[in-house]
């Protein structure tokens, strides 16, 4: 997620984390910006990808299926994902020039004052490989009349410098992996940036700008269109997901993760896509709009619907948002083993972790999520199904039969200081009746191991009868832990007789890492 850009050398913050910027010295203007809701348009063609991140799937030199979103691809699902919509770890390329442009409606420019200052209103990105023909950006009012003036950008190294670099997983727009471009492919990450006049909007005609058109030429490839906060008032509707069992209905407070709060309408709510296995109701329960989901008798499993809302302005600006309710109910358990309950300190330890779906239903996106302590570091891991991702713990499963298994073995190094405890916990989206199943801890307790090792050199190599030589024994302990009571026996045979013997560590104390002994002898 984009955290902050530098523009007419000022650096702006996003409001994605202004933490992490503070915390690396990064000094800043405080802004927020957001990414435009865009309407779904059909996107199709044999160069019309949807761009992810290489190792969202785990797999670095693979696409990974199923693909990360439903097909057939809707745009705003990479678009506007991520903290405020400014996820640069997805996007969509080549949309067809012959394509409608893409639309970004927003409520209305609330704070004209901030027209022509010269801090940014707008930020277009780029994160593929664009040509060299021009994007055209416009706004216009409720009726589809341009407001201001055209701006053309033209994306490539000559106009707008590489700030960064990315892999990328390529999918066709109905989710099949795209045998065009394979996977783990490194494309270039731009962003562009405009202040409002730059557009023509004045303030004689910012009060009809009410939508933000973005035509593409065929060949670019955007990860988002954002916008200030402060300039723009928009309606950003969320994704919900929600649970129930079977022939239960459920209320989804639905508006809960919509902002800006004090801009939605709750009677424009509106259902805009009917779920293909239930019926939804839009109701008032105590002062709050809510969606009544019933889901059909007897149904289990995953239905869809989508729903949208408006703000209050007088030409209403709205967006909407995709529920997924998972129904019926599935019982995931865990279970955490290793293969030694003693491990070496040094040595590696298996872990194996073990997630079931005890039923009765299918089990919807499974996460096992271990953490390995600082008591071990993860060398590998090897699962049945899914990926295990050593930075974050999880293990992402996805869904589960009703007594379906997987497995995965979790390979560790033991250090020495601990804690040693470690703990899996296993969740879902589908309902889980009985949770006292949904963790595992064991605790081994390591042993200290240490590895000895003695070598023998003479000097010289060939003596003459009579004459002496000089038997080095060096003892060394590579560890990991201490030895105690380490003792070297070389008895020497007939033909020498010892002369003097130099011990080099004599009386040690503490850990034992090295010792040296010298003989003489007489041949």
């Amino acid at each position: 997620n984009l955290l902050a850009f530098r523009y007419k050398n000022v650096t702006y913050s996003t409001g994605v984390n202004n933490g992490i910027l503070g915390a690396n010295g990064i000094t800043y203007q405080n802004t927020r910006f957001q990414a435009f809701p865009v309407r779904d348009v059909p996107v199709s063609g044999s160069n019309v990808f949807a761009a992810y991140g290489k190792l969202r799937d785990n797999q670095p030199n693979a696409v990974g299926l199923p693909a990360p979103f439903t097909p057939p691809l809707q745009i705003s699902a990479v678009l506007a994902d991520g903290a405020n919509g400014l996820n640069l770890g997805t996007g969509i390329t080549n949309i067809p020039s012959a394509a409608a442009a893409l639309t970004f409606s927003f409520g209305a420019i609330t704070n004209p004052s901030q027209i022509g200052d010269g801090i940014p209103d707008i930020i277009v990105s780029q994160i593929a490989q664009p040509g060299g023909t021009a994007d055209q950006l416009y706004f216009e009012d409720g009726a589809g009349n341009r407001v201001g003036n055209i701006i053309e950008i033209v994306m490539d190294a000559t106009s707008v410098p590489r700030l960064g670099t990315w892999a990328i997983d390529f999918y066709n727009t109905d989710g099949t992996a795209s045998t065009t471009q394979t996977g783990n492919q490194t494309r270039d990450i731009r962003l562009w940036a405009a202040d409002a006049a730059d557009f023509g909007i004045t303030q004689a005609n910012y009060s009809n700008a009410l939508v933000l058109r973005y035509k593409l030429n065929g060949s670019s490839d955007p990860a988002f269109l954002a916008f200030s906060t402060s300039f723009i008032q928009i309606v950003s509707v969320n994704d919900d997901i929600a649970s129930t069992n079977q022939n239960t209905p459920v209320n989804i407070n639905v508006l809960a993760n919509d902002e800006p709060i004090s801009a939605l309408n709750p009677n424009s709510m509106a259902i805009t896509q009917q779920p293909a296995n239930g019926m939804v109701s839009i109701n008032t329960i105590n002062g709050v709009r809510l969606v009544t989901y019933t889901p059909n008798p007897g149904f289990t499993g995953v239905d869809n619907f989508k729903y949208q809302v408006c703000n209050g302005a007088g030409t209403p600006q709205c967006d909407d948002a995709i529920v997924t309710v998972n129904v019926g109910s599935a019982d995931v358990q865990i279970i955490k083993t290793a293969n030694t309950f003693a491990p070496a300190v040094g040595g590696t330890l298996i872990f194996t972790l073990t997630a079931k779906n005890n039923g009765p239903n299918t089990a919807n996106n499974v996460v096992v999520r271990d953490v390995l302590p600082i008591g071990y570091t993860f060398v590998s891991a090897n699962a049945t199904l899914g990926n295990y991702d050593a930075t974050t713990g999880n293990w992402a499963i996805g869904a589960m039969a009703n007594g379906a298994t997987a497995s995965v073995s979790i390979t560790a190094r033991v250090n020495p200081a601990g804690p040693h405890g470690n703990t899996a916990t296993v969740t879902a989206s589908t309902i889980d009746p009985l949770e006292n199943n949904n963790t595992s801890t064991i605790t081994p307790i390591p042993v200290l191991s240490t590895d000895l090792e003695v070598t023998k050199a003479v000097i010289p190599n060939n003596p003459t009868v009579g004459s002496n030589v000089v038997f080095t024994l060096t003892a060394r302990n590579i560890g990991p832990s201490n030895a105690t009571g380490v003792a070297v026996n070389d008895l020497l045979p007939n033909g020498w007789k010892q002369y003097c013997c130099s011990n080099h560590r004599s009386n040690c104390t503490g850990r034992f890492s090295h010792y040296k002994i010298s003989i003489t002898c007489k041949s």
